[in-house]
């Protein structure tokens, strides 16, 4: 059996979601256990075969290239918490992702304009 060892998790969750199934209804449609697809969408599980992975993208109504080609390589480039903070709003619904994303970034937004506030006062002009 040929094994893989991948970041899909994310891609299945995101499909599944849009599909309107939930874990168990995936789980009985694939023929694989709700366990087995909690651990792969949490990526406690990375090791899956190809034959798992086709049995996941069938019950999906996908091919196996299109949910192997939307596997994340987890926003290469990033800092590891940046990296966990974009998994994390993915795996939320939007409405609260969103209002999240938004308080999120008024935060950074508020912290950076009082930092270049303290260097303008360090340095007057």
């Amino acid at each position: 059996m040929n094994n893989f060892s991948l970041d899909i998790g994310p891609a299945i969750r995101r499909y599944r979601k849009a599909a309107h199934l939930t874990q168990e209804k995936l789980a009985e449609k694939s023929g694989l256990s709700v366990k087995f697809i909690s651990m792969l969408e949490s990526n406690e599980q990375s090791n899956v075969s190809i034959q798992n992975l086709a049995r996941i993208a069938h019950a999906l109504g996908l091919d196996l290239a299109t949910l192997i080609s939307q596997m994340e390589a987890t926003h290469p480039g990033l800092p590891v918490y940046s990296q966990q903070l974009m998994a994390t709003l993915e795996s939320l619904p939007v409405e609260y992702a969103n209002r999240l994303s938004k308080g999120f970034l008024d935060t950074v937004r508020t912290f950076t304009d009082f930092q270049q506030d303290q260097v303008g006062e360090d340095h007057p002009q």
